[in-house]
Protein backbone atom coordinates (compact mmCIF):
# COMPACT_ATOMS: atom_id res chain seq x y z
CA UNK A 1 0.00 0.00 0.00
CA UNK A 2 1.00 3.54 -1.24
CA UNK A 3 0.59 6.62 0.67
CA UNK A 4 -0.02 9.56 -1.03
CA UNK A 5 1.00 12.58 0.85
CA UNK A 6 -0.28 15.72 0.36
CA UNK A 7 1.10 19.20 1.59
CA UNK A 8 -1.27 20.42 3.77
CA UNK A 9 -2.90 23.73 4.20
CA UNK A 10 -3.07 24.50 7.88
CA UNK A 11 0.44 23.44 8.39
CA UNK A 12 1.65 26.18 5.97
CA UNK A 13 -0.69 28.86 7.65
CA UNK A 14 0.63 27.45 10.71
CA UNK A 15 4.23 27.91 9.66
CA UNK A 16 3.49 31.40 8.76
CA UNK A 17 2.19 32.06 11.42
CA UNK A 18 5.02 31.03 13.47
CA UNK A 19 7.22 32.70 11.05
CA UNK A 20 5.64 35.92 11.80
CA UNK A 21 5.41 36.13 15.47
CA UNK A 22 9.43 35.50 15.67
CA UNK A 23 9.57 38.23 13.07
CA UNK A 24 7.18 40.57 14.99
CA UNK A 25 9.70 39.68 18.54
CA UNK A 26 13.11 40.29 16.77
CA UNK A 27 11.97 43.76 15.42
CA UNK A 28 9.59 44.76 18.07
CA UNK A 29 6.84 45.60 15.45
CA UNK A 30 3.92 46.58 17.40
CA UNK A 31 1.35 46.19 14.44
CA UNK A 32 -1.77 44.78 15.57
CA UNK A 33 -2.52 41.27 13.62
CA UNK A 34 -4.44 41.10 10.99
CA UNK A 35 -6.00 37.83 10.71
CA UNK A 36 -8.79 39.03 7.80
CA UNK A 37 -5.81 40.05 6.04
CA UNK A 38 -3.49 37.09 6.64
CA UNK A 39 -6.58 35.02 5.47
CA UNK A 40 -7.42 37.18 2.35
CA UNK A 41 -3.35 36.43 1.55
CA UNK A 42 -3.77 32.63 2.46
CA UNK A 43 -6.56 32.02 0.20
CA UNK A 44 -5.08 34.00 -2.81
CA UNK A 45 -1.66 31.96 -2.44
CA UNK A 46 -3.55 28.55 -2.27
CA UNK A 47 -5.42 29.91 -5.32
CA UNK A 48 -2.43 31.17 -7.42
CA UNK A 49 -1.05 29.59 -10.43
CA UNK A 50 2.37 29.62 -8.47
CA UNK A 51 1.22 26.98 -5.83
CA UNK A 52 -0.95 24.57 -7.84
CA UNK A 53 2.02 22.24 -6.58
CA UNK A 54 0.27 21.93 -3.31
CA UNK A 55 -2.43 20.32 -4.56
CA UNK A 56 -0.21 17.30 -6.08
CA UNK A 57 0.77 14.55 -4.05
CA UNK A 58 4.60 14.55 -2.80
CA UNK A 59 7.05 11.48 -3.37
CA UNK A 60 7.85 11.65 0.43
CA UNK A 61 6.89 13.41 3.57
CA UNK A 62 10.44 15.52 3.78
CA UNK A 63 9.14 16.80 0.22
CA UNK A 64 5.88 18.14 1.60
CA UNK A 65 7.44 19.08 4.60
CA UNK A 66 10.04 21.67 2.69
CA UNK A 67 6.66 22.29 0.32
CA UNK A 68 5.05 23.52 3.06
CA UNK A 69 7.76 25.41 4.28
CA UNK A 70 8.24 27.36 1.32
CA UNK A 71 4.89 27.90 0.91
CA UNK A 72 5.08 29.36 4.66
CA UNK A 73 7.64 31.24 3.78
CA UNK A 74 6.01 33.04 0.72
CA UNK A 75 2.72 33.12 3.21
CA UNK A 76 4.57 34.73 5.06
CA UNK A 77 6.67 37.45 3.64
CA UNK A 78 3.82 38.73 1.83
CA UNK A 79 1.60 39.34 4.64
CA UNK A 80 4.69 41.24 5.78
CA UNK A 81 4.98 43.51 2.91
CA UNK A 82 1.65 44.31 2.73
CA UNK A 83 1.13 45.41 6.36
CA UNK A 84 4.57 47.44 6.14
CA UNK A 85 3.27 49.28 2.79
CA UNK A 86 0.18 50.16 5.39
CA UNK A 87 2.69 52.34 7.56
CA UNK A 88 3.69 54.27 4.94
CA UNK A 89 2.72 57.72 5.51
CA UNK A 90 2.10 58.12 1.83
CA UNK A 91 -0.02 54.97 1.70
CA UNK A 92 -2.05 56.16 4.76
CA UNK A 93 -3.08 59.44 3.05
CA UNK A 94 -4.08 57.82 0.22
CA UNK A 95 -6.03 55.44 1.70
CA UNK A 96 -7.72 58.41 4.41
CA UNK A 97 -8.78 59.82 0.57
CA UNK A 98 -11.14 56.63 -0.28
Amino acid sequence: MTLTIYPVQASICDKAKQRLQMHRTDCSLSAPWDAALFQEVATNLFKSAQWDVLSQPCATPEAAAALEDLASLSLAMIYLRITQKRRNPAIQSLNALL
